[in-house]
């Protein structure tokens, strides 16, 4: 019974099942004899896995709980990168008239949110990093949110 209230949930989401690799030369966009002009790098499959649970309400708060490993299966991934980067962390706090808050890890860095989800208007303040180094806390792109929506 007490797992049922918890909501335990698993997910696996499989990214680039196609593994699109930008080929455009039979459109005259990339290759031929102009070496500038070359196409991107192809993107590879990716699988992600992450599990959530709601914890018991806290007088009014309800908080939930997610963990994210992202590039799960890659074959360059924990080998190539620090584990630290494809770990991804957080805790949810839904309060009151629709009022939430959120603080968690994203390789490695702090993030952390407030909002409000009223009605019709949902605002949103948040902000988050992004790793540009090979390895976790190497070099910080650290990136602020604001998001205003009217849903009718």
């Amino acid at each position: 019974p007490i797992l049922k209230s918890l909501e335990p949930t698993i997910g696996i989401a499989i990214l680039n099942l196609l593994e699109t690799d930008f080929n455009l030369k039979d459109f005259g966009i990339f290759g031929g004899t102009d070496p500038s002009k070359k196409p991107p790098t192809g993107l590879k499959r990716t699988y992600n896995i992450g599990y959530s649970m709601k914890l018991p309400k806290l007088l009014f708060i309800y908080p939930l709980i997610a963990f994210d490993y992202r590039h799960a299966f890659d074959k360059a991934g924990a080998s190539k990168d620090s584990l630290a980067k494809h770990i991804h962390a957080g805790l949810e706090l839904d309060g009151p008239m629709g009022g939430f808050g959120r603080v968690g890890l994203h390789q490695g860095y702090i993030t952390g949110g407030i909002g409000i989800d009223w009605y019709i208007i949902k605002l949103e303040a948040s902000t988050y990093a992004v790793e540009k180094g090979v390895y976790a806390n190497q070099k910080a792109d650290r990136r602020y949110m604001f998001t205003f929506n009217l849903a009718f």
